[in-house]
């Protein structure tokens, strides 16, 4: 039984020791427990801010949840702004603070996206928003990278992001490449799931995961997958969840696992307000300690042929056209406006 590292607020990663244990994922549950210290590897993607009023200010009680929780982002944020660390540059932004090897302008409009995940989160899962803190360190090459890796995690094997959690705050490493909001979205994501929730089964872990890695935007028809997974469809059919709930480390998962993961997420959230409801009910079991059972017993229960409901959903799901843009008057929109059909 492992023990998790403390850190004070606000310092940075201290090297372990030899004697200290290196996170490592146990089985096919993501536990987030101090006793059960584990690495969450990621090759891509995750993330958005939080919106703490939006997400909680429907009630007296929410109202006051969001001040509590405005109240402790300053705090954090005058912290932050007060211990660099040796950072380039550190801000916090909702339940994340970011330690940057780059100016963070130079990402702006990533970050503010990053703002929002939170809040897309609470509103899609019914779950509440992470109470505690997430930090997240963003190196500016893959060398710096890979010398962090190698002082402080030497026994994980390479990942183009990865997000810890042993006992303390999540943290999220990344470094700036082609895929780096990907990267982001995706591995924040878990940091903000685990925040919450004490358990999250592999398969959805990951499936949730790749769902957010992409921009909001591209999350229902624009996803990289949808076209692999409309076609697997058609010739063979998705596995049951049943296969993927065997799946007990990140290394029984391949790319068609990731991508049956991801589609029966999008299922769940597009295809089946049946099948929606009984995900929200799922992690509020999890959350509230409550016996869970297996997500495919409950699915089936509710939504027995579930199965044919997946493939009828993915034939049906057309893309959306590319926004049109033409001049006013020729039968187009406006320069600036997106004419969906």
């Amino acid at each position: 039984m492992g023990t998790g590292t403390s850190r004070p607020p606000g310092s940075p990663l201290q090297a372990p020791t030899g004697s200290e244990p290196v996170p490592i994922l146990l089985d096919g549950l993501r536990t987030s427990t101090a006793a059960t210290p584990r690495v969450r590897e990621f090759k891509a993607h995750g993330l958005q801010p939080v919106g703490f009023m939006r997400c909680c200010g429907r009630s007296l009680a929410g109202w006051t949840i969001g001040l509590a929780w405005a109240l402790y982002v300053l705090g954090e944020a005058q912290a932050v702004c007060a211990d660099t660390g040796g950072w380039a540059e550190a801000r916090a932004l909702g339940p994340f603070v970011f330690r940057s090897e780059f100016p963070l302008g130079d990402v702006q409009p990533l970050l503010e996206e990053l703002g929002l995940l939170q809040a897309d989160l609470v509103e899609t899962l019914r779950i509440p928003p992470a109470a505690e803190r997430i930090e997240v360190y963003l190196f500016r090459e893959k060398g710096t990278y890979n010398q962090f890796l190698a002082r402080h995690f030497p026994k994980v094997g390479y990942r183009r992001a990865l997000y810890v959690k042993d006992g303390g705050p999540g943290l999220v490493l990344a470094y700036r490449n082609p895929e780096f909001g990907n990267d982001l979205r995706h591995e924040c994501t878990h940091a903000l799931l685990h925040a919450v929730l004490p358990v999250v089964p592999l398969w959805l872990d990951e499936g949730m995961a790749k769902y957010f890695e992409v921009p909001q935007a591209k999350r229902a028809y624009g996803h990289p997958y949808l076209g692999a997974v409309q076609w697997t469809v058609r010739l063979r059919g998705l596995p049951p969840i049943e296969d993927l709930e065997k799946k007990s480390g990140v290394s029984d998962m391949g790319n068609p696992e990731y991508r049956a993961a991801w589609a029966w997420v999008h299922f769940l959230l597009h295809g089946s307000p049946e099948g929606r409801g009984e995900l929200v009910r799922f992690f509020a079991d999890l959350r509230l300690g409550n016996p869970a059972g297996t997500f495919s017993t409950r699915l089936r229960e509710r939504i027995p042929a579930v199965d044919g409901y997946v493939s009828t959903h993915f034939r049906a799901w057309k893309p959306r056209p590319e926004p049109q843009v033409g001049r006013a008057g020729d039968g187009a929109r406006p320069a600036g406006l997106l004419l969906w059909q």
